[in-house]
């Protein structure tokens, strides 16, 4: 299993917990581990906010599971042709082959959500995080 942190400089906007993802940087990032993935990898975005890894994922040809809490946001990810199941990320069912997770969590639960991917015993994970949050996994709120 491997484990990539991208650390970025990203800010939520005042009061959220929320830093979407540029549809450029989920495609560099998707691009950058195609070579990691293994053949015929499965893919999950456990918080598919905005889409912009589920649009990465579908222009790589990879098959992927996305899944997003925020009913208007899964909707959105429909309009938009993005297949996205509505829901907590803690209530996802395993599939039964490898799968890896990419994407871009809430900030104040990537600890246990992080947790519980690992439980999943993926392939491969890679989740943007704010630079210095590897020192929470110490210390989880």
């Amino acid at each position: 299993m491997t484990l990539s942190l991208f650390p970025e400089r990203v800010e939520p906007t005042p009061g959220e917990d929320v830093a979407y993802t540029p549809p450029s940087r989920a495609a560099a990032i998707v691009r950058s581990l195609l070579p990691d993935l293994g053949a015929n990898p499965l893919v999950c975005d456990p918080h598919a906010g905005g889409g912009a890894f589920l649009r990465a994922f579908r222009d790589a040809g990879l098959s992927y599971r996305a899944r997003e809490i925020d009913p208007a946001a899964v909707r959105l990810l429909h309009a938009q042709g993005l297949d996205c199941e509505e829901g907590d990320f803690l209530d996802m069912s395993r599939p039964l082959c490898d799968v890896s997770f990419i994407g871009n969590p809430p900030f104040s639960i990537a600890v246990e959500h992080l947790l519980f991917a690992l439980s999943w015993r993926p392939r491969l994970i890679a989740w943007i995080l704010p630079v210095g949050w590897g020192s929470r996994l110490n210390h989880p709120p």
